[in-house]
């Protein structure tokens, strides 16, 4: 470098877009063996910023290393762009390092439990992922930042992390098979995603938020301190809000039988014909609790005088229902068209999805900075956005509701409600692709 600007434009290893207050700025990185460099990527290359290198963590004869890339996301959620690099060795080894940005104190601060260093990128067969010794709850200890949280896992690896005994975040617990680590993958973004997961005696440790002890009660998904839990008796019971949902016989969409629960225990039950997607409701009622039997229910019938069901909580999303199976599928919130959401017309033929599951926003071309996005939210309602260049913040243009294509595989209409008669055909290309007007691709980017 020349004073505060790069010099070589050759140089350059890696670009990216850094969030800094109300901006997005395009930046340029650069390295020597003391500090990586961030330069303003707009062919002037003012100096931006830079991070120290924790320099005792490398080989004295380490010389020849590059970086491979760089992550600028908001960690910490302090309207900065934290920074998260990727470097390769030439031993054919790996290095990640973490910097928080510090606001206070105006730079960029090293996080040596997050970072690793020289990691072999030579993959052996990967071990089956076994999270069972993880299965239970874990309360918080003083060795926490938080005084009143806990998880649940169960023994797949999925989880549920409460503070103050609401749900703040889950997910599933992830392997990676190159740092040989276990890691929690949240939906919510919250504190607790990404933290490295490990037991440290009796203790779990998340480097993210600290360490847990297990509960005396270990019967997941149960609380000590729920109300249906019968501690002279030892029965266990989840709280019926729970089952909210659409629950499926034999996992079955286009099942001839569905039963919807609503989160206050009232249950109706559904019969169809074949490929039908709507159907006739031949019976409803509420839940009770059985008193001698854990995870065991009654499905009591207030159509028909003394007739109830069985229910056995079999798993999360599976019930067994006087003998029947049924799996919950959908999202309780968005069920269907019997709850309230219009949207729903479930053609299995055609390979549509509810539209509750195109909740989320979606970037052009895959690109968090890009100057057009669409917001979808989990009632099939759009939102279509412009934004100047590195303008965090769009203009809204358009907006409207989902439509299902009654002749195309995987196709739907996005109906403009403010200008008539205008329709956008839209292509369900992957989980997370939806190809808008047959021109552009929207990438899902949580």
């Amino acid at each position: 470098s020349s004073g505060d600007k790069l010099s070589d434009a050759d140089s350059i290893e890696a670009y990216g877009t850094m969030i800094w207050g109300d901006k997005l700025i395009d930046v340029c990185f650069t390295h020597d063996q003391e500090k990586i460099y961030i330069y303003y990527d707009d062919g002037d290359y003012a100096l931006f910023e830079t991070a120290d290198l924790p320099v005792e963590e490398f080989r004295d004869d380490d010389n020849e290393w590059r970086i491979s890339s760089v992550e600028t996301e908001d960690i910490t959620d302090n309207g900065y762009s934290d920074l998260r690099v990727y470097i390769s060795h030439s031993d054919m080894s790996e290095s990640t390092i973490l910097w928080t940005w510090n606001d206070a104190a105006s730079c960029y601060v090293y996080h040596a439990t997050s970072s690793f260093f020289y990691q072999s990128n030579v993959v052996d067969d990967q071990p089956e992922n076994d999270f069972s010794m993880y299965e239970g709850i874990w309360r918080s200890d003083v060795d926490n930042q938080y005084s009143d949280a806990y998880i649940m896992f169960d023994a797949e690896g999925y989880w549920q992390f409460y503070i103050a005994d609401e749900m703040v975040d889950e997910g599933y617990l992830l392997y990676e098979p190159v740092w040989d680590y276990v890691y929690v993958d949240g939906i919510q973004d919250s504190t607790i995603e990404g933290g490295q997961v490990e037991l440290v005696e009796d203790r779990l440790y998340i480097t993210t938020i600290g360490y847990f002890n297990r509960d005396v009660l270990e019967d997941y998904p149960y609380k000590s301190d729920n109300p249906y839990y019968n501690g002279d008796s030892g029965v266990y019971h989840r709280d019926i809000s729970e089952f909210q949902g659409t629950w499926y016989y034999d996992k079955d969409l286009s099942a001839t039988m569905y039963i919807v629960i609503d989160g206050y225990g009232n249950w109706r039950y559904y019969e169809r014909a074949s490929g039908d997607a709507e159907g006739t409701e031949m019976d409803y009622g509420t839940f009770s609790y059985s008193a001698d039997e854990s995870d065991v229910y009654y499905a009591d019938s207030d159509m028909y005088n003394d007739v109830r069901f069985r229910v056995y909580d079999l798993d999360e999303d599976i019930l067994v229902w006087n003998e029947g199976t049924f799996y919950r599928i959908e999202d309780g919130g968005y069920s269907d068209n019997r709850n309230g959401n219009s949207y729903y017309s479930w053609n299995s033929e055609l390979h549509q999805r509810n539209v509750s599951e195109l909740k989320g926003t979606w970037y052009c071309d895959e690109d968090r900075s890009s100057m057009i996005y669409i917001v979808i939210d989990g009632y099939g309602n759009w939102k279509y956005y412009e934004r100047a260049s590195s303008d965090a913040e769009g203009a809204e243009m358009d907006y409207g509701t989902f439509s299902y294509s009654t002749y195309e595989d995987s196709t739907y209409y996005a109906n403009s409600a403010l200008y008539d008669g205008l329709s956008f055909r839209v292509l369900d290309f992957d989980n997370d692709i939806l190809i808008w007007n047959d021109l552009m691709a929207f990438y899902r980017m949580w």
